[in-house]
């Protein structure tokens, strides 16, 4: 009895253990894009670093960012991402045809990758995966620097 107890612990350790594993082989990216001259920009992710970019179509002005990721923020994506979940979500408007913003989140969850494409994480959608949305805007909108690539509101 005393060792089928043992096995028992020893598989479950071992597929959590392959679990975390794989959420080691997890990158994200959300980009937003914006019609005409307004800033678009980019964040990608995953378990060691950021990848921050943000450019307009018409300035070759461009700003890039690269820094360790903050251990507190993947964390709380990680908690807040479920692979079946994320991968369910169909969404993919096209409201930047219509002079607006549209935003997508991919994830390579190892061979594998998912994109959902949406107007804000609100949209009906994304019910699903709302706070896992709203918590990589956050993030993102946080590199953004105003008036970094020039005035490109004039």
């Amino acid at each position: 009895m005393k060792t089928k107890l043992i096995l028992a612990a020893l598989l479950l350790a071992g597929l959590f253990g392959c679990e975390k594993q794989k959420l080691e082989n997890l990158e994200i990216k959300v980009v937003t894009i914006n019609p005409f001259c307004f800033p678009s920009d980019s964040l990608v992710m995953n378990n060691e670093n950021i990848f921050y970019n943000m450019f307009t179509y018409c300035m070759s002005s461009e700003y890039n960012l690269e820094e360790a990721v903050n251990a507190e923020d993947w964390n709380e994506i990680l908690q807040l991402f479920d692979w079946k979940t994320f991968k369910k979500v169909e969404s993919n408007t096209n409201n930047i045809a219509s002079d607006g913003s549209d935003t997508y989140i991919e994830v390579r969850y190892g061979a594998a990758t998912h994109r959902v494409r949406f107007g804000s994480p609100e949209d009906s959608a994304m019910a699903p995966i709302q706070l896992f949305a709203e918590k990589l805007v956050e993030i993102k909108s946080g590199y953004y620097v105003h008036g970094i690539l020039g005035d490109w509101n004039k």
